[in-house]
């Protein structure tokens, strides 16, 4: 042994493989060792700083939770001491007394008026801080006392008296609004942006709090924790900053919070102990074992080399000998196989050459299949050998094909049908199955019945597709090793190449002539069939029908549910359609949602008529049962337009056109009908075009006029604002109103340059006005979901403030519900950035879509118009005043104002003043005016109002 391991030291080989060996690990142990020591500080260093981050950031929104509580107390104190609520009753509140301290009411001539409590002067109003009480919003105010301990009020702006102003204020509980609960060994404090500590988890002195609290704000490195020694202890800690100042009004306040360093970091300290031992040792037993390693393995090796040489002399009788009893051993015996099947893998290439040959030379399936049969048999001992081609992968229609001889004179041919859970048990294999009589599979009963009790299947595969099988059966057990189960394996794929060509020309007809996603006739086929229907209707004196169906509202199907389950819907409406028609008639898709069927061979007019109506009947039952998407139950219809030869056209092109005219007449009238084509109709649809065709025209002609519909503010009685409305000056049809033409123009794709023009002129207009001195009002703009969703939007409204110099408050932006919420994340994002422009959002026509409360709180929104559904049913119907009263409430509480769309009665004006409406827009103000009336009228208002 001894004599052994000096010849292998003595190696150059050796020598190079304990140099690498050793190299080659030490060097990525270091490596990785050092990667790791400061992964670990890093890591805990990011993850104290999220702790404290999170933790800091919890307790920021806990406060501001309980502000926005104390604020709702304070709206419910204000209504019921508006509506007559004695002060004994709520001062016996014992849920008021556990928030507020105290709670009082103080008016500008500096009279106090206590409900319960110790009152206390508060400081006067800033003029920005008396703009938001005047406004009803709610302020904050801090009065800092001598030691670093502070006060907090609450105070809302209140109306008992209309000839004094009132302020309602609630002197915070301190111990209600700053109570958390943190770990015994962690520090909270709150500071405000100055350093006076509100509240702090521990003792501390003010000066070292305001010390330590400006060294943070002040530092330039954000990123690194942040160290602080306090009683001999170095603690951890992060600041979040709580924005006060746009609901309350008030400065920002910070929330601290701190762990022990030490805690945080004990596990970085122990690692730090122990990574230079584990270096060492792990140094040493790399060494060990690259020498153990070279020992045991370069002998084999060696061996394996002469082999090597031995079969690139053409040597395949001797045998390498290891007996090492690990993997050398293995590969030692699989080289010892592989030498084994070497002469036997030179005597099969030529046949197989020969079938690659014979398979890519043809796009003749059934020669290929043929061939492929016969030369299997000289590779394989097979008794019998199954091809099948699968023709409908969904239907699990296929064609088998199996020599039923032994002198292979003889292929035998039948369709069969694939169950599938076979067909999924082919899909999921990746390489071959193993199966034997017991195994009951309807691809293998022809092989049973010739007497075979054993298969060997390989699925054929095209782009990840099954496309065929191929079955070796025999009576006696398969005796394949892995390497003629590997060649056989490789004739799949040749298989699947071979059929891949030959379905090639069949794939490009089907494309030029089929729909891909429902397999019917695309439009093409449809024209040609109908076209050689046509030629023999008129030699034989027959009657044909077109149908083009379109389902109704699909669009809604993709935009809510996504195109996989639109592509869905269209093949379960293929299924339908196709169970409808007879075997005779031709189905096609057209594309997106429209489909088209012909029927031929009528001998009259009532047999047609009667043929058409039939088999709409039978499409709309079909259609009332539901389809299933993904457990889903949806609901659809289609709308379905009928044209007839001869009666309505005699070619091809007049025919479909006319029963698409058809179709759009069944959709005018509410869809979920069939309609036969009208020439009246016809007259309409090309009006309709007419009509687009000149809006294109109407922009470049100055054509589009802008008129204003005052808004009365309820409680001033003043115009504050007005909405810009589109009209359309046609120059011989007169005006036209935005009903007619604005739908149009959405689906002709012109609704956003439209739009773009009513925003500039509007603007422009307000500019003048304001250069004039003429009224200082807020222009309404409409924007609908397609200029809201442009890319370009929110840099559209502020070049076009700063194009006209306007001030962000005098435009207002009016949005619907569903444009609010359809992408709520990216809508409250450019709300937001809006809001901070200080342009005013509204939601126009509310109440009629389907937005949530929740969603509405966090969008940056000014006012809701209540839509005028509700309004012209008022004062008579008491469910809209129920409706219209919860709109009204609702916006109150969350600090938003109403306008009331749609006012034209004095009895619905009292009713909405009575419910507290801030304000009113309607024909009993003004109808919409041109610019030149709008002014005159405005001007008659002033006068009104002076007198």
């Amino acid at each position: 042994m001894k004599k052994v391991n000096l010849e292998i030291f003595t190696s150059r080989v050796a020598k190079r493989l304990f140099g690498l060996f050793v190299l080659s690990a030490l060097i990525p142990l270091i490596t990785i060792s050092y990667i790791s020591y400061k992964q670990i500080s890093n890591q805990l260093d990011i993850e104290t700083r999220r702790y404290l981050h999170r933790e800091s950031k919890a307790y920021g929104q806990v406060i501001y939770d309980r502000l926005l509580s104390l604020e709702a107390n304070m709206n419910i104190i204000k209504n019921e001491l508006q509506h007559g609520v004695t002060n004994d009753i709520l001062a016996g509140d014992e849920w008021l007394r556990s928030i507020f301290n105290a709670i009082y009411v103080a008016d500008d001539t500096g009279g106090i008026y206590p409900i319960y409590g110790t009152t206390s002067k508060v400081d006067s109003f800033n003029e920005n801080k008396l703009e938001a009480l005047n406004n009803d919003e709610t302020i904050l105010q801090i009065k800092y006392g001598e030691i670093g301990f502070a006060k907090l009020f609450l105070i809302r702006s209140i109306q008992r008296d209309i000839n004094k102003k009132e302020y309602l204020i609630g002197e915070i509980n301190n111990k209600y609004l700053w109570n958390y609960y943190i770990a015994s060994t962690d520090i909270s404090c709150v500071l405000s942006k100055s350093g006076v500590l509100f509240h702090c988890s521990i003792d501390i002195e003010q000066i070292e709090n305001k010390s330590i609290f400006n060294e943070f704000i002040n530092t330039t490195d954000k990123n690194n924790i942040k160290i602080w020694n306090f009683k001999g202890q170095e603690y951890a800690l992060d600041l979040w900053a709580l924005f006060l100042d746009a609901r309350f009004h008030t400065d920002d306040i910070f929330v601290l919070m701190a762990i022990p360093r030490r805690s945080a970091f004990s596990a970085f300290e122990h690692y730090k102990s122990v990574f230079p031992k584990a270096i060492i040792i792990s140094g040493l037993f790399v060494i060990l074992l690259s020498i153990s390693q070279i020992r045991r393995y370069l002998i084999p090796l060696e061996k394996l080399t002469d082999g090597t040489k031995r079969i690139s002399k053409g040597i395949f009788d001797k045998p390498v000998d290891i007996k090492s009893g690990d993997e050398f051993e293995m590969l030692g015996n699989s080289f010892n196989n592989m030498t084994s099947q070497i002469d036997e893998q030179i005597k099969t290439i030529t046949t197989l050459a020969e079938i690659d040959r014979l398979i890519l030379s043809s796009f003749d399936t059934t020669y290929i299949i043929e061939t492929l049969i016969k030369h299997l048999h000289s590779v394989t001992d097979a008794h019998h050998i199954s091809v099948i081609t699968i023709n409908d992968i969904a239907g699990g229609m296929a064609n088998l094909n199996i020599n039923s001889d032994d002198n292979l004179n003889v292929i035998y041919s039948e369709n069969i049908i694939l169950k599938k859970e076979e067909i999924a048990e082919l899909e999921t294999c990746n390489s071959y199955l193993l199966l034997n009589e017991n195994h009951e599979r309807t691809y293998l009963q022809q092989s049973k019945i010739l007497g075979d009790k054993f298969f060997l299947i390989y699925p054929v595969n095209i782009k990840g597709t099954l496309a065929g099988i191929i079955i070796l059966s025999t009576v006696e057990e398969l005796g394949f090793d892995e390497i003629k189960l590997q060649k056989l394996k490789e004739l799949s794929g040749r298989v699947a190449v071979a059929l891949s060509n030959a379905a090639w020309e069949e794939k490009l007809y089907k494309q030029a002539h089929y729909d891909s996603l429902t397999t019917l006739p695309n439009r093409f086929l449809f024209r040609d069939r109908t076209e050689r229907a046509l030629d023999y209707a008129k030699r034989e004196q027959l009657l044909l029908a077109i149908l083009f169906i379109d389902l109704d509202k699909f669009k809604d199907i993709n935009d809510s549910l996504g195109h996989a389950a639109g592509d869905e819907v269209l093949m379960q409406m293929a299924s339908v359609l196709g169970k409808s028609v007879r075997s005779y008639d031709t189905l096609a898709r057209f594309g997106g949602d429209e489909f088209a069927i012909m029927i031929s061979d009528a001998k009259d007019i009532n047999e047609i008529t009667s043929q058409v109506t039939k088999l709409s009947s039978r499409i709309f039952d079909e259609m009332s049962k539901p389809f299933i998407l993904n457990e889903r139950e949806i609901y659809m219809m289609p709308s379905i337009g009928i044209s007839i030869f001869p009666r309505d056209a005699d070619n091809y092109d007049d025919l479909l056109k006319y029963a698409d005219s058809a179709m759009y007449s069944a959709k005018s009238k509410g869809g979920r009908c069939y309609e036969f084509y009208d020439k009246h109709y016809n007259i309409a649809i090309t009006e309709r075009m007419e009509i687009s065709n000149e809006l294109r025209r109407a922009l470049e002609k100055n054509e589009l006029q802008l008129y204003y519909q005052p808004k009365l503010e309820n409680n001033s009685n003043d115009i504050i604002s007005a909405e810009a409305l589109i009209r359309w000056q046609h120059p011989w049809k007169g005006e036209i109103l935005p009903g007619k033409f604005i739908p149009i123009a959405e689906s002709a794709g012109m609704i956003i340059p439209i739009e773009n023009w009513v925003l500039e002129t509007a603007c422009s207009q307000n500019k003048n006005w304001l250069d004039k001195s003429m009224f200082n009002i807020t222009l309404a703009i409409n924007i609908s979901a397609e200029q809201f969703n442009q890319p370009e939007f929110y840099e559209n409204i502020k070049n076009m403030l700063k194009k006209y110099s306007l001030p962000p408050k005098t435009l207002e932006l009016e949005i619907t519900e569903r444009t609010a919420i359809e992408n709520y994340k990216k809508t409250t994002e450019v709300l937001h950035k809006l809001s901070e422009l200080d342009i005013k959002i509204s939601i126009d026509d509310f109440g009629v879509g389907y937005s949530s409360m929740a969603y509405l709180q966090k969008l940056p929104i000014n006012s809701l118009k209540i839509d005028r559904s509700f309004i012209q049913n008022i004062p008579d119907d008491n469910d809209s005043i129920s409706i219209v009263r919860a709109i009204i409430a609702m916006a109150h509480s969350l600090g938003l104002t109403t306008i009331a769309e749609g006012v034209e009665t004095m009895e619905q004006y009292n009713l909405l003043r009575e419910l507290e409406c801030d304000g009113i827009q309607g024909y009993i103000i003004s109808r919409p005016l041109p610019a030149p009336a709008f002014e005159q009228f405005m001007a008659e208002k002033r006068k009104i109002s002076a007198t």
